[in-house]
């Protein structure tokens, strides 16, 4: 059974020029897909554009509606792909609520939090972490580290504090569930017994609906207890300039980096 997923992306264009440049470049989102597309098919209702894209054996729908001040996408997943999606709606962004939050737990100063350390390469997205929590109060030290010295750190249990971290584990939810929340997890701290038990569940159910069920659970739990906090949705936007002659962004299937290296090329 599909789940839809739902996006909204602002902007300050209009609804005309957002639907004109939309439309004058939808048939390059075929080239900007890891690992490719087979192909797309798009067509427009009105200010709605429908949209199938073909890939890796899957075809994923979208509605995308284009309104004044947004873009409203309505993502279809199928079959396995939909075990991303579980019904789950974030905290909205309160940094007033949150400092109602702190002083109603005692600390109407806020408090020192510690270290932040950040997975390279998103030591950005580490300071901009550590800037917006202290807005609230909660003040923490960015602490930055080499890739192969933080990857070691994270899985030997070293790094304390609050963790940025960053998982590309192909497969659904489950894979990437395995190695933050169960028991042989490489990045676990620690577990919650009920997550554990409905992870060894899941792994050995074969009904998929019923799989699906224990999935959505795991998740709601970790998101009910605040096991993690959700900072941002990767979109992971590529480009390469004028004097690439190879840019290198799909040669190496579902990779979303240029690579490899010595596969890049300048113009002569």
């Amino acid at each position: 059974m599909q789940r839809p997923i739902d996006v909204d992306l602002p902007h300050k264009l209009g609804r005309d020029e957002a639907r004109r440049r939309l439309a004058n470049n939808i048939h390059k989102l075929r080239d900007h897909i890891p690992g490719g597309a087979s192909h797309v098919d798009s067509s427009w209702a009105g200010d709605r554009l429908n949209l199938t894209v073909h890939a890796m054996g899957q075809a994923v729908e979208a509605e995308i509606d284009v309104e004044e001040t947004k873009v409203h996408c309505r993502i279809q997943l199928p079959g396995m792909l939909s075990l991303f999606a579980a019904p789950i709606e974030a905290h909205k962004h309160d940094p007033k609520r949150a400092r109602d939050l702190l002083a109603e737990a005692g600390h109407p100063n806020g408090f020192d939090a510690g270290e932040l350390a950040a997975a390279p390469p998103y030591t950005t997205a580490g300071e901009a972490i550590v800037n917006d929590l202290a807005k609230v109060g909660i003040r923490m030290r960015l602490r930055s580290m080499e890739r192969a010295a933080y990857l070691s750190a994270w899985r030997d249990k070293k790094l304390k504090g609050v963790v940025l971290g960053g998982l590309g584990a192909g497969g659904n939810a489950a894979t990437r569930l395995e190695a933050l929340v169960t028991k042989g997890g490489m990045y676990a701290y620690g577990v919650i017994p009920e997550v554990d038990d409905l992870f060894q569940r899941q792994a050995r159910e074969t009904d998929k609906k019923k799989r699906e069920a224990m999935l959505v659970d795991i998740q709601r739990i970790l998101f009910d207890r605040v096991i993690f906090a959700p900072i941002w949705e990767n979109a992971l936007l590529r480009a390469s300039g004028p004097r690439v002659e190879e840019g290198g962004l799909t040669l190496i299937p579902a990779y979303p980096y240029s690579a490899p290296y010595e596969e890049l090329r300048l113009k002569r």
